[in-house]
């Protein structure tokens, strides 16, 4: 297993570090913004990036972006990142929609983090689709 440098880096993994990134800097910035992590009907939010923020909603933004930044330098772990991506984040997009207090942690009153989290899964369903379809392509032979 070894790591591969930038400027060789597969699709997933340039789609892999971006997400990882936006993430992580999300989670940061909505935590500042809301370090509340009080729980049940307590429980706060700040709105940024038409997201709402919480304490809890930081930790968990911080806490998948992370791996994304580690596993995009690893090429044969970057389409599972990419996958666990759209999954959670498609599933999250339906817990939201179905309810403003998930997990009795987060306070999500606005359609901000469904419709966020939709954009998130389809992003990277997207760059499982780019990164599959460049690897089936036949290499390009010099004339």
């Amino acid at each position: 297993m070894s790591a591969t440098a930038p400027r060789d880096w597969t699709t997933a993994q340039h789609f892999a570090i971006w997400l990882g990134l936006a993430a992580v800097v999300l989670g940061v910035i909505g935590l500042a913004i809301n370090p509340d992590f009080t729980v049940g009907d307590d429980a706060t939010a700040e709105s940024f990036a038409g997201v709402d923020w919480n304490g809890w909603h930081g930790v968990a933004a911080i806490s998948v972006g992370l791996p994304g930044l580690a596993i995009a330098w690893f090429p044969q772990f970057a389409i599972p990142y990419l996958v666990y991506r759209a999954v959670t984040d498609a599933a999250v997009s339906v817990w939201v929609a179905l309810d403003d207090r998930p997990l009795g942690v987060l306070f999500l009153p606005t359609n901000g983090d469904l419709v966020f989290h939709v954009i998130v899964a389809a992003a990277a369903t997207l760059g499982i689709v780019l990164a599959r379809q460049g690897r089936s392509a036949p290499p390009v032979q010099p004339a």
